[in-house]
């Protein structure tokens, strides 16, 4: 527990005018002042770059996705995908099934890093998914089935 100071001061309900905490978040240890409320927060403010500094030096991952079982939704999801941005609907209609977003979560456990947008659809209330893959992905994939690539 944290010391609790006050600046002597009442208000006019007799609680102490002003109330603070001193806890070590806000210690400059080699001091051990308290440090103002934009000096504790500096490293944490929008904009800093001192973690993605630190993280630039890391190596980029790499891109290498796997392809999904024959014959799984993930597989005909992805094979839809490589020729159109698809939805829930454009699924059904075609009579694939009620579980577009599991198999797109499949494609996304395998690496190929699909993207989801939502969207109106004319005849239904709310926004809908539409999924999408990356260019990168539309090239891995025509690379894979040329070399025969790895399966899940």
């Amino acid at each position: 527990m944290h010391p609790t100071k006050s600046n002597g001061l009442a208000a006019a309900n007799n609680q102490p005018a002003e109330t603070y905490t001193q806890s070590t978040k806000h210690t400059d240890y080699p001091t051990g002042k308290r440090l103002r409320k934009e000096e504790a927060t500096r490293c944490c403010a929008p904009g800093d770059t001192a973690m993605s500094e630190q993280l630039s030096f890391l190596p980029p991952v790499p891109f290498c996705p796997l392809l999904p079982q024959h014959g799984s939704a993930a597989e005909q999801a992805l094979h839809d995908l490589i020729e159109r941005d698809i939805t829930q609907l454009d699924w059904l209609t075609q009579g694939k099934g009620w579980r577009l977003a599991s198999a797109i979560k499949d494609l996304g456990y395998l690496g190929w890093q699909p993207k989801s947008e939502r969207v109106l659809c004319n005849g239904w209330g709310k926004p809908i998914a539409r999924y999408s893959l990356p260019p990168k992905a539309k090239q891995a994939f025509f690379s894979l089935r040329n070399q025969g690539g790895a399966h899940a």
